[in-house]
């Protein structure tokens, strides 16, 4: 298992990368808009892409950083309720057959 300081130095580095990324884009795009309009379109459709997905990309890697404990004891349970869940529907189909 992962160390959680490993794991948030990674999610650091790509955090950190994709939001200097997603602020220096607009800058790129004024240059672009001048040059040559298909890279303009092209280079601002992905800046909104970015902007569609950096931000909740952040918040909710922080959030599973945060609650990690939580989220692995409560995917254990749901997961043992499926299971249960299946059995007893497998069990119950070959008793009335």
């Amino acid at each position: 298992r992962a160390d959680f300081h490993e794991v948030f130095m990674a999610f650091s580095t790509c955090a950190t990368t994709d939001t200097l990324k997603m602020m220096l884009i607009p800058q790129v795009i004024d240059k672009l808009h001048f040059l040559n309009f298909e890279h303009f379109l092209s280079t601002y459709s992905c800046h909104q892409n970015d902007l569609e997905n950096i931000v909740p990309f952040v918040l909710v890697s922080l959030a599973l950083l945060h609650f990690q404990h939580v989220l692995w004891g409560l995917s254990w349970v749901v997961s043992m309720v499926i299971t249960f869940s299946m059995a007893y529907r497998i069990l119950t189909t070959i008793v009335y057959l």
